[in-house]
């Protein structure tokens, strides 16, 4: 028994129902499709588009579909249409003749439409066409639904201030799965308690141009080229506010000699160039072949609101954990495991961090590379905060390049970690608050190059192991550690 969604109760008189039935008939073994299509009280056609010229734009509307059809859909200026597709339905875009413009399969304009069960597909021959385009501030709820092969155009494609709602759909094989810009918003959500699956395009989420999607209840796998990226001041929030489990696995493109190494240098999950991405527990970045989380040029990552790190792994992933590079940002408010992950913990490389107590970063690193970087590496330049808790690391505990500068706070805990517990370049900096333990780590605890300055400030006393610092000294002032504690 299909579900049917009506956006609202009734429909009161005016509603019209548009029953198009599609055929398959079969000759000589082969098949070949016919859409036929009867609107209620009117006459027969051979494409949904001459049944819907037939519609009042102004009423309530209904689709019943039924089998395939070739054609390119145009959904303009419906106040409210419903399409309910029987199951195996769906809408294959036509190939375009020769010297002939490429078309979306389904394109909604200025619109306020229902979607149930449909599938979309059919190649996207020069790439420049999605499936689905959803424009005009449009509004779009699309249920139970699957958008396939349109590589190597993107799937659905929403933008110019539409809103779309996407409820147990699965988005596959297309160049990009959802692309989402000018101020649009989408809703990838449990509504029904059923899974959304995002795999095996080119990338699997890309929002830009202020756009804003938020995604929950959701697999996003085997993307070659990532699986969300956020740019251009555009958000998107992962594990929306309970909205369900989010599991990013898979992505990026592997070595297939070497499956520890990618080919492919992009994280599973970026924000860049003023983007802003939230990783909100329950929500899994695992085993991806390259880094797990990226920011760079602006971009921004906050994660937050876990009850325990284990609410919020960030495990096995082929590069770093966490990456910042290039004037990015990554922000822990609350706990998060990193654990796990092949090329280390967290980097910060001309960037900033904050890590707040609930963090642990634990066992990263390749045990068979002597120089594995470990648990946290702050490279030149970078500004890092940390309460952290950085433990059983193959590498050193936490690795200060030059110009960096490094605050360990109250809760900070360094130790057991295979190489020194901090070491410290040239023309580097490191502040140690009352409470901040580094100890029991191979090597020495606390090592500092000529030229670099480690310390705490007056009247604080950590607890440091063996210390190799000659230049340990009283630092004036103490870190702001409030100042990341304000929302963006």
């Amino acid at each position: 028994m299909c579900r049917v969604f009506h956006p609202r109760a009734g429909g009161g008189a005016g509603l019209r129902v548009a029953l198009v039935i599609v055929s398959v008939l079969a000759a000589g073994g082969a098949a070949a499709w016919a859409c036929v299509v009867d609107v209620e009280g009117g006459d027969s056609f051979n494409s949904i588009n001459d049944a819907l010229a037939t519609l009042d734009k102004e009423v309530r509307n209904r689709l019943n579909i039924s089998g395939t059809c070739t054609e390119a859909v145009v959904i303009d200026g419906f106040s409210e249409l419903v399409v309910w597709a029987a199951p195996g339905a769906g809408i294959v875009r036509p190939v375009p003749g020769s010297g002939e413009p490429e078309q979306a399969a389904l394109t909604i304009k200025g619109s306020r439409v229902s979607v149930e069960g449909l599938t979309i597909e059919g190649p996207g021959l020069y790439g420049y066409s999605p499936a689905l385009v959803i424009v005009s501030r449009s509004s779009l709820f699309f249920g139970g639904c699957t958008i396939r092969d349109s590589a190597p155009a993107t799937g659905l494609d929403a933008q110019d201030h539409s809103d779309v709602q996407i409820i147990g759909t699965t988005v596959a094989d297309n160049g990009t799965g959802i692309a989402a810009g000018t101020s649009a918003h989408v809703q990838i959500s449990n509504f029904w308690g059923d899974l959304n699956t995002i795999e095996n395009n080119g990338s699997g989420i890309s929002a830009s141009r202020d756009a804003l999607v938020e995604v929950g209840l959701a697999i996003i796998r085997n993307n070659t080229q990532g699986a969300v990226g956020a740019s251009n001041g555009a958000a998107v929030n992962l594990g929306s506010w309970g909205w369900g489990q989010v599991t990013v696995t898979g992505n990026g493109l592997g070595d297939p000699n070497d499956p520890k190494y990618p080919n492919n240098p992009l994280p599973a999950v970026q924000a860049s160039d003023g983007g802003i991405i939230w990783v909100i527990q329950p929500t899994a970045i695992v085993d991806n072949y390259g880094t797990g989380v990226g920011a760079l040029s602006n971009g921004r990552v906050y994660v937050c609101c876990g009850a325990s790190p284990e609410d919020t792994p960030i495990t096995g992933n082929g590069g770093w954990g966490f990456d910042a590079w290039m004037g990015g940002g990554i922000y822990f408010w609350g706990p998060a495991l990193v654990e796990g992950n092949l090329r280390g913990g967290v980097s910060v490389d001309s960037s900033e961090a904050y890590l707040c107590p609930a963090v642990l970063i634990f066992g990263n690193g390749d045990s068979s590379d002597p120089d594995s970087f470990g648990g946290l590496a702050v490279g030149t330049n970078a500004r890092v905060q940390s309460s952290a808790t950085v433990i059983d690391n193959h590498g050193p505990g936490v690795f200060i390049s030059t110009g960096a500068t490094a605050d360990f706070g109250p809760d900070a805990v360094i130790s057991g970690n295979r190489g020194y517990g901090v070491e410290l370049e040239a023309a580097s900096t490191a502040m140690f608050m009352d409470g901040a333990t580094v100890n029991d780590n191979r090597g020495f605890d606390l090592v500092c190059s000529s030229g670099s300055v480690a310390g705490a400030p007056q009247g604080m006393h950590p607890v440091i192991g063996k210390k190799k610092c000659p230049t340990w000294t009283q630092l004036r002032g103490h870190p702001a550690w409030l100042e990341y504690l304000q929302e963006p």
